[in-house]
């Protein structure tokens, strides 16, 4: 960003901003992509001439950033100033209608493309679609548009098994799985990190050491972590708690969801003294707990009366890592002081729950 700016001012020193529209475009995209959205804003509204790649552009970098409704808002206001949307316009807007789960929104756009004739010819755009009924929660429409789909490439498939694993249907993830396969495509990160979720759910552990093996073998442990959560998150939802420590030990480098997967195993089981030993060696590692590994912890201390420990946790959530404690938070301390007696505690806590 900062390059980016030292050349924005000599090329507004220049003045070639006047007369060249396919720098203010790169500007606005440089903009976008380095996530500085306001200043790719300012330079688009200053722009003396705007085309359709300029509107794109600025689409495409809303969507990528997350804010959807902005994204809409601009396709709309380009229509309006009659300029038509091309395919990449189509597929930066329907990014973010399935971020924003807008599925009317994103219907409409689906007929003006197919008014358009454009999906015969575009896969992207294909691609895109699938991925927003999917991410709309949309299912069928998403596999309607999938099969409709004249080449499907790993985009295709992975956003159809994304969607099923998302929402719960994990058989119909794993059967796309085998079917991609049969049809010479080899997964990549995405695909595993879905079926590994698709097997811990459906305690199809055969399936889910084939693919740690198929992992092993193309050394993706060592390139992303994802994939290493992944694995650790099936073997703990089957049970297998010594493989998912193999996996924990044996990862390059570890998260706070790594930890808090194991650690959540761990409290599953009741193994307390693991517990709480785990919590400690991420503390002492410098990896800042999250709400869902207190929620682990206190659990245990819960469950094994750890009366001290508990409340300590519970103060340091929000005093030390600024986290506001949830209900299940507030339960478990319930939890905690009602097994050890403490009634006069327990009813203390309660009063201090938001919204009791």
């Amino acid at each position: 960003i900062d390059r980016g700016n030292e050349i924005h001012d000599e090329i507004v020193n220049r003045g070639l901003l006047r007369k060249n529209i396919m720098l203010g475009n790169a500007l606005v995209d440089m903009y976008t992509k380095c996530g500085v959205l306001t200043k790719a804003r300012q330079v688009f509204e200053g722009l003396p001439a705007r085309d359709v790649v300029s509107w794109s552009s600025l689409i495409a970098g809303y969507a990528r950033n997350g804010h959807g409704h902005e994204a809409y808002k601009c396709f709309k206001h380009m229509q309006k100033e009659g300029f038509t949307p091309n395919e990449v316009t189509f597929t930066c807007v329907l990014k973010a209608c399935g971020s924003m789960g807008a599925i009317e929104k994103g219907e409409q756009i689906h007929d003006e493309i197919v008014s358009k004739n454009f999906l015969e010819k575009n896969m992207v755009l294909g691609n895109a679609l699938v991925d927003m009924y999917a991410k709309c929660g949309a299912i069928a429409k998403a596999r309607e548009v999938f099969n409709k789909v004249p080449i499907r490439d790993m985009v295709s498939w992975n956003a159809i098994i994304t969607g099923y694993a998302q929402h719960g249907y994990f058989e119909e993830a794993l059967n796309c799985f085998e079917k991609m396969q049969h049809d010479g495509l080899f997964p990549n990160s995405i695909t595993f990190a879905c079926i590994l979720k698709a097997c811990g759910r459906l305690g199809a552990i055969d399936k889910g050491k084939l693919i740690h093996f198929h992992i092993v073998r193309e050394r993706l442990l060592e390139k992303d972590i994802i994939i290493g959560n992944a694995l650790l998150d099936m073997y703990v939802k089957c049970g297998l708690l010594m493989r998912a420590q193999e996996v924990f030990d044996k990862l390059p480098a570890r998260n706070v969801a790594s930890w808090t997967i194991l650690i959540t195993g761990y409290s599953h089981l009741e193994r307390e003294e693991v517990v709480v030993n785990l919590f400690s060696k991420m503390l002492e590692e410098g990896i800042s707990p999250n709400i869902v590994t207190f929620t682990a912890v206190l659990n245990a201390c819960s469950h094994f009366g750890l009366l001290d420990k508990g409340q300590m946790y519970f103060d340091a959530m929000s005093e030390q890592y600024g986290i506001i404690p949830t209900l299940e938070h507030h339960t478990c301390m319930v939890d905690l002081f009602s097994r050890a007696g403490h009634f006069d505690k327990a009813v203390s806590v309660i009063k201090k729950i938001p919204n009791s």
